[in-house]
């Protein structure tokens, strides 16, 4: 079973869900504060981070988790963004493990996440 954490301010990424693979057990969050939350509760694969959202933007969101006591502190956090430009600015690039860009591309996303399970295989 892999376990996906989804954190975005906008439904559109709910057709995600419905193309996931029945194996995949997905968790979603509509802000930071409640993806922290979320995030303390149990160990997940991977997760996906809306940068902009209410409440607590997702780069507090992910500093929260790396900071502070979490399960995923060492999880892979890929930004869902729709602004390309902060691929190319270190100020994010130290924040997350990579970036995805909406609208979310379903077969660029299992490759990312194929990639980053792969890597964290011992």
């Amino acid at each position: 079973m892999f376990v996906l954490l989804l954190i975005s301010r906008t439904p559109r990424c709910t057709p995600l869900y419905s193309s996931a693979a029945s194996d995949v057990y997905k968790m979603q969050a509509s802000d930071g504060s409640i993806a922290v939350e979320l995030s303390k509760q149990e160990k997940v694969d991977f997760i996906l981070m809306d940068i902009h959202m209410p409440v607590m933007d997702g780069f507090q969101a992910t500093e929260h988790i790396r900071k502070n006591k979490n399960p995923n502190k060492e999880t892979s956090i890929f930004a869902l963004t729709a602004d390309v430009t902060v691929v190319n600015h270190q100020k994010y690039q130290d924040h997350f493990d990579g970036f995805l860009s909406k609208p979310i591309q379903i077969e660029r996303l299992f490759n990312v996440i194929l990639g980053t399970k792969r890597s964290n295989i011992h």
